[in-house]
């Protein structure tokens, strides 16, 4: 199956998932050619919640996991420990 068409069908379950999808075809299909270029995004893994997110590798220094700061703002008695991830 080709990357355009495998695209298309993870676009498109985005769109069934996420209630107010906000990410248009075009930015979704761009976001993924940056991704895959690796020369200024990357996916990371965190090693605290296992999620995995699209960082900026030019930002130094590299923030926390931002299901983690999130999970931080929300309940900060129950959130992981602050630390950032590493890919």
């Amino acid at each position: 199956m080709s990357l355009g068409h495998r695209f298309c069908q993870c676009f498109e379950t985005h769109n069934l998932v996420v209630q107010k999808p906000t990410l248009s075809f075009e930015w979704g299909w761009n976001l993924l050619q940056s991704i895959r270029r690796g020369d200024e995004l990357r996916l990371a893994h965190c090693d605290i919640c296992s999620i995995a997110y699209v960082y900026d590798q030019l930002q130094l220094p590299r923030g926390d996991c931002p299901a983690c700061l999130t999970l931080r703002a929300l309940h900060p008695k129950k959130a992981p420990p602050r630390r950032a991830a590493m890919g």
